[in-house]
């Protein structure tokens, strides 16, 4: 297989997970779709320095410093100053709250964070990788253990979930397909 086949088979299996990534970290679907398009233009680029095993690795990698660098970004442009000169000082608008779903969303994700610290680090593997949109197959495959397992690992987590969470808070929702069932 070509450089160039590899690459496009991995573009074609993983896009849509990778946008899905980050719409889960809180960017728009067409920031996502950018992102995701920088991702794929990374790993094509380093890709030749990468073992072949750990091709999806780095993606995965590249997509998370991606997200996280853009949050960055834009908490530094929030702290960005405005001159004004001192006669217009009256016309500067306030800084607005947040809106109400936005800090519940928030303060959902922070405790749906925490509680997930709280499993066993199998099921919190397991569990994330399940959440970032990976089949139970791939899982099995990164964690090197059965399907079985995975499944188990991945209900008992969510089961744990529910007991430090409550019935008021929804659950993180992964990947789930009739691949993923008829495995």
């Amino acid at each position: 297989m070509t450089r160039d086949e590899h690459f496009h088979e991995l573009y074609g299996t993983y896009y849509q997970s990778v946008v899905r990534f980050f719409i889960r970290m809180g960017f728009t679907p067409d920031e996502s779709r950018e992102f995701a398009q920088d991702t794929f233009a990374r790993v094509y680029e380093h890709m030749d320095g990468v073992q072949a095993g750990a091709l999806v690795a780095y993606l995965w990698t590249t997509a998370r410093n991606i997200g996280i660098n853009a949050i960055r970004d834009r908490r530094a442009g929030k702290r960005e100053g405005k001159n004004v000169s001192i006669d217009d000082a009256g016309e500067v608008p306030s800084r607005g709250r947040l809106p109400d779903a936005v800090v519940i969303r928030r303060e959902t994700q922070e405790r749906i964070r925490q509680a997930i610290t709280r499993l066993p680090p199998a099921s919190q593997q397991a569990l994330t990788l399940w959440i970032e949109g990976r089949t139970y197959a791939e899982i099995a495959t990164i964690l090197g253990m059965t399907l079985n397992a995975v499944r188990s690992r991945i209900r008992d987590a969510k089961k744990r979930l529910r007991e430090l969470l409550g019935d008021d808070v929804p659950l993180p929702s992964g990947r789930e397909s009739e691949d993923d069932e008829r495995q």
